[in-house]
């Protein structure tokens, strides 16, 4: 027996591991390579005996080696033959004996380290394999022990506490390997998984945890294991790791109430400390295992972290330490982004009233329809905010952090914690990552607003957005241009926090901040920081901010300076035009206001400047060109409602420029036009007559000429699009124009207007103007005084005649036929203007102009001596208006029984007197 062991002693030649080999060792693909290489190696020896070695058979009982020299390949063989030996049925009750004679003569020899601290051996004298046992070796054992697992008897025996150490090693030096040997690496880590989590193992409490933390040590060194920096190398090992890193994870959750707090701090460090000695030894932009397993450890780290209930305020500090260092790599930043936004909307169902029905944009227009103003008491009434603010856009739910059991105490201390993690978040030198954890800071502040919003007005918020956040946010306005995104998300965020409805107001020592940084951003020249500050602070002067108004000045000469650039942003235009728009009504109503640098008579002066240089910009859009056109009109208004004399040549230069836009595209020109309208209406027409009589005519004039030009375009012009909708507005401006005229006791329009009013009346209904000119009525309220009766009776009538019939006729004709623009929209345009001022006047317009009618003069009878009286002007005489698309008649009854029957024809006037022969109502 002895010689036996001796024998088994040295039937493993370790030389053939230690000398040098051409031959290069092939990693194992699958479970059935050992044996297929042993039995390639058999048949090479057997080709080799065929020429003439002699070839001893070792006999299984005596374990004899063969008397040729040894290879690696020889001493896998051996290795494996003396496992078969010791496992086979009629020895496995002894296997505890042979594994132990194995120790004692080969793992020592392979592991000698661990040996030597387990005391198996007194000292190391072979030096041979002590930095890694032979890598044919490491998978000959981590395979055959895989093959060992669901046999609880030899299971039993290698996890005895004296043999678990030694399995324990051969896991460590698994996860040392070459990366291409990871099916060997793999194989070790699912041994020891079903080994001491699955079960498999009987172990105590005590090495329970002992094996865990141990085997998680092993785990993080395959992210260490040195490649060629291939690309299938660099695959092989993101495999690995990222099932390293789901071993991790599920300790966390499956394993947590059962590891120790001792457990999870080991976890915890040994995922801290992968992290941070993998990535600070590696660049961010370099091709690296580090680059390709970088998001997936932040992400696990932080999970759990997390999860663990034992982390202390120590801890904490050294993850934030660690972590704050490797800021240079985006994922630090953006994993830190996703928890920190994960736990935002978990912290926001704990913290805020999640009962509160946040009402949709349909819900609130249905109660503001039915004037529901919500409850009596204004106090318990939700928040109201000007519009209703949209519900920001959420990510997906993380189930594995919704799934913890949180409350409002740990949610809290847990998302303040994740929060700083990272440090004063503008210390981050990489602009990409600065920008993207001010971004993060950002959303965070949009979720936190919306949910303020709905909460009752009594509510104090249980986060305030200024002492969490505003530190950040001023700072990041401030950085270098180097981190200009990141600044310029600052710049929009602090202005979204600041240019919005308080429900209660801000006290003017924290406002002083935002317009210390609003100034230093109108004062820098920075054009993209001055577009943000416009895009995102346009409502800074409506709403209800206490000092506001220190930043007029500086607001202004920017805008100013911003309509000399060429190509500026349109939104940045627009936005710029809001703001100047808001400033209108300040120097009416705040006539004494204290403005650094700048009076209110300079200030109005500026803001007339900048809407006149924007309206004759080449690079105003069509809608801002209507921005500044309300604020023209706004102003005219003020200057009107101020009566203030001196201010005519600025209101009649403010009129020229709105009727520079009349016949503009068709959304500038109605919206020019409806500025002229607001202008004519009866409150304010008065106010222009007297102001300047002039502006009115040249309103009058401008109008009517454009009619006729639009309408000469449409006839002479092949394709002329949105002539006929301008044109129609210009009669519908026209009219409310005319109808202010008639209501007013002041104003009266001059004959040469009104004469070219009916020429573009003319225009719109035939296409073309008459050819007789008007003589001078006046139009209105105050029209020509009416001649008495009794003149008017002696203004002798014109019997109709054949050359004026035949005229009729042929004019006649000339209605019938379609005008000669061929649009039924002007025409039917003109014909309301016609209509409605008959109907307000009582008067129908002539070619020599309008003529207020009563009574005609006396007509005559068949006896020319015998003149027929005009009735009385007692108002009891019946006047009838009929007109359809042919004719416009007006009737008037006449004492002695007679008709005066007129009709308006466009080139030549007639009228026909005739006696009743019956009652008015029956006559013919």
């Amino acid at each position: 027996m002895d010689e036996q062991i001796g024998w088994f002693a040295r039937a493993v030649n370790l030389d053939a591991f230690t000398k040098p080999t051409t031959a290069r060792a092939v990693p194992p693909s699958g479970p059935s390579a050992t044996s297929k290489e042993s039995k390639d190696k058999k048949t090479k020896t057997k080709k080799t005996a065929s020429k003439g070695a002699v070839i001893v058979t070792p006999d299984p009982a005596l374990l004899c080696p063969a008397r040729v020299e040894a290879t690696r390949e020889d001493g896998i063989e051996m290795l494996d033959f003396f496992f078969d030996f010791a496992t086979s049925p009629q020895r496995k009750e002894k296997f505890e004996f042979w594994f132990d004679l194995w120790k004692q003569n080969y793992y020592v020899v392979f592991y000698p380290q661990i040996s030597l601290d387990l005391a198996l051996v007194s000292g190391i004298t072979d030096h041979r394999f002590a930095a890694q046992c032979p890598i044919e070796v490491q998978h000959c054992i981590v395979e055959r022990l895989t093959k060992w697992v669901d046999d609880p008897f030899i299971s039993a025996i290698l996890w005895l506490p004296r043999n678990g150490p030694l399995l324990m090693e051969v896991s460590r030096q698994a996860c040392c390997l070459p990366i291409t040997w990871n099916y060997t690496i793999r194989l070790g880590i699912d041994l020891m998984r079903s080994y001491i989590t699955g079960g498999k193992a009987k172990l105590s409490a005590a090495d329970t945890q002992h094996y865990w933390k141990q085997f998680m040590g092993n785990l993080s060194l395959v992210f260490f294991i040195k490649t060629s920096q291939r690309e299938e190398e660099l695959e092989m090992q993101a495999a690995l790791c990222n099932e390293i890193l789901t071993i991790f994870a599920t300790y966390s959750a499956e394993f947590a109430s059962r590891m120790e707090n001792e457990t999870w701090v080991a976890l915890q460090r040994i995922i801290l400390d992968t992290t941070y000695t993998l990535l600070n030894n590696n660049s961010p932009f370099g091709t690296s295992i580090a680059g390709l397993m970088a998001d997936h450890l932040f992400q696990t780290l932080y999970l759990v972290w997390i999860r663990s209930t034992v982390t202390t305020k120590e801890l904490w500090e050294e993850f934030s330490k660690k972590v704050y260092a490797l800021t240079a790599w985006k994922a630090t930043v953006n994993e830190w982004k996703q928890k920190v936004i994960q736990l935002t909307y978990i912290l926001i169902s704990h913290l805020y009233d999640s009962k509160q029905e946040k009402p949709s944009a349909e819900k609130e227009s249905e109660g503001d329809e039915k004037g529901d103003s919500g409850p009596a008491s204004g106090l318990a009434s939700p928040r109201k905010v000007s519009t209703l603010l949209a519900p920001p856009t959420r990510q997906p739910p993380d189930t594995q952090l919704t799934s913890l059991p949180w409350n409002s105490q740990s949610i809290y201390k847990m998302w303040y914690t994740i929060l700083n993690i990272l440090g004063n978040l503008c210390d981050i030198q990489d602009s990409n990552n600065f920008s993207l954890a001010i971004s993060c800071v950002a959303e965070m502040i949009e979720l936190l607003l919306y949910e303020e919003a709905h909460l009752n007005i009594t509510t104090t918020p249980p986060i305030s957005i200024y002492t969490t956040f505003l530190p950040w946010i001023l700072q990041a306005c401030t950085v270098e241009e180097k981190r200009n995104r990141g600044r310029l998300t600052a710049l929009a965020t602090l202005c979204r926090v600041f240019v919005r409805q308080h429900v209660v107001p801000l006290h003017i020592d924290l406002l002083s901040h935002f317009y210390r940084i609003v100034q230093q951003v109108l004062q820098s020249g920075n054009a993209p920081m001055i577009y943000v500050l416009f895009r995102h602070g346009s409502h800074i002067f409506s709403m209800d901010l206490s000092g506001a108004s220190v930043l007029i000045p500086g607001f202004l000469k920017e805008i100013d300076t911003l309509w000399k650039t060429p190509k500026v942003p349109e939104d940045v235009q627009n936005k710029s035009l809001s703001i100047v728009l808001s400033l209108v009504p300040y120097p009416a109503h705040f006539a004494h206001l204290d403005l650094p640098d700048m009076t209110t008579a300079q200030m109005d002066s500026l803001i007339g400047h900048i809407l006149q240089s924007a309206l004759k910009s080449r690079e105003i859009t069509a809608s801002d060109k209507i921005f500044c056109l309300w604020g023209i009109t706004e102003r005219i208004l003020v200057y009107l409602l101020s009566d203030n004399g001196s201010n005519k040549e600025e209101v009649h230069e403010m009129v020229r420029a709105i009727l520079s836009c009349t016949a503009k595209e068709e959304n500038v020109s109605r919206a020019a036009l409806d500025s002229l309208s607001t202008i004519a209406q009866p409150p304010f027409l008065n106010l222009l007559s007297a102001c300047d009589i002039n502006i009115l005519y040249s309103i009058v004039d401008t109008l009517s000429d454009n009619v006729i030009s639009l309408v000469h375009a449409a006839i002479h012009t092949v394709d002329a699009p949105n002539t006929e909708v301008t044109v129609a507005a210009h009669f519908h401006c026209l009219l409310e124009l005319f109808l202010s005229v008639g209501s007013s006791e002041q104003v009266e329009l001059a004959p040469s207007v009104i004469s070219k009013v009916f020429s573009a009346l003319s225009s719109g209904l035939l296409g073309e103007e008459t050819s007789d000119k008007p003589a001078t009525p006046s139009i209105g309220r105050g029209l020509a005084p009416r001649p008495d009766a009794k003149k008017r009776a002696e203004r002798p009538g014109k019997p109709l005649g054949e050359a004026s019939i035949a005229a009729m006729e042929s004019m006649l004709e000339s209605v019938k036929s379609p005008p000669a623009h061929k649009s039924d929209l002007i025409r039917e345009a003109a014909e309301v203007f016609l209509l409605t001022l008959l109907n307000h006047f009582k008067n129908f317009p002539t070619i020599v102009g309008s003529e207020q009618v009563t009574c005609h003069p006396a007509e005559y009878s068949g006896d020319k001596k015998k003149s027929i009286e005009p009735a009385e002007a007692t108002g009891e005489n019946t006047i009838f208006f009929i007109y359809d698309t042919l004719y416009i008649y007006a009737f008037e009854e006449l004492a002695q029984g007679f008709i005066s029957l007129t009709s308006l024809a466009w080139l030549t006037p007639w009228k026909i007197s005739f006696r009743q022969k019956t009652s008015p109502a029956n006559s013919t």
